[in-house]
């Protein structure tokens, strides 16, 4: 490639940061991209400058399943494209592993300290005529309505640590799965992740623009679970409610929280 396009081959991509329109001209492969000139591939030697769009250019091809439902949804392309080439996204395999630490039963858990049931006991105490409009409502006892408020983000003050779009992304973008055993016959199956994240990534939108969110600033779980109570996007979808009659179904707004 002669030094002159090199060069403006150089600065559009500074400039333009790599849009969609150029993944059907542009790869890469080996440390070297290549440009398509005359139905061929010629090298060019700016790895440095594509290695930082090259997780946009393969999210917006891995995506094209999601895109395709989000079109369906009557999304249109301008929100599309806005939504999948946000600076904010950060595709990343590791943030799907579990979490390391003790569990849920381990004398090291923090669950079962005591002063975790009291600050549970006061926010029943505290909040009585709240707690018995939802027992009447409902026909679910306040303790355990609690206790699942407890063990999901700790009373409201841990709703995990990761993006939730970047977690359901990269499920995509990786076609991640993981291995189980089967409870009946004890074999080892396949879960695919990839469709699971396809339609929460549907109702995550769906939530967050019915209710003036915006999508790349929620934190949740290495599940894509959000909130004080730890949606799933569809839970979210067919469960959550308007607590205080704004017209708005804020999964972190609780009076509760601390």
């Amino acid at each position: 490639m002669h030094f002159l396009n090199q060069l403006d081959f150089f600065l559009n991509f500074s400039k333009l940061s790599i849009t969609y329109k150029l993944t059907n001209k542009i790869y890469q492969k080996g440390g070297t991209i290549f440009e398509k000139i005359n139905g061929s591939y010629h090298g060019s030697n700016f790895f440095v400058i594509f290695y930082r769009c090259e997780s946009k250019i393969n999210l917006l091809v891995s995506c094209s399943d999601l895109v395709k439902r989000l079109e369906k949804n009557r999304y249109s392309k301008p929100e599309i494209t806005k939504f999948l080439t946000d600076s904010r996204i950060d595709i990343n395999r590791k943030m799907l592993d579990p979490p390391v630490g003790p569990g849920l039963f381990d004398p090291r858990s923090k669950v079962f300290r005591q002063e975790y049931f009291e600050r549970s006991k006061g926010i029943v105490a505290h909040f009585k005529p709240f707690w018995d409009k939802l027992e009447n409502r409902y026909g679910v006892e306040r303790e355990a309505l609690v206790s699942h408020f407890r063990m999901e983000s700790d009373l409201g003050n841990y709703c995990g640590k990761h993006n939730v779009v970047n977690i359901l992304l990269s499920m995509i973008h990786y076609n991640y799965k993981t291995t189980y055993k089967d409870s009946k016959t004890g074999k080892l199956k396949v879960r695919e992740w990839k469709p699971w994240a396809i339609k929460q990534s549907i109702h995550f939108l769906k939530a967050c623009r019915d209710n003036g969110l915006d999508p790349h600033e929620i934190i949740g779980s290495y599940r894509a679970a959000f909130g004080f109570w730890q949606f799933i996007p569809s839970s979210f979808t067919y469960y959550a409610v308007d607590g205080n009659g704004d017209g708005k179904k804020d999964p972190f707004n609780f009076m509760t929280r601390r």
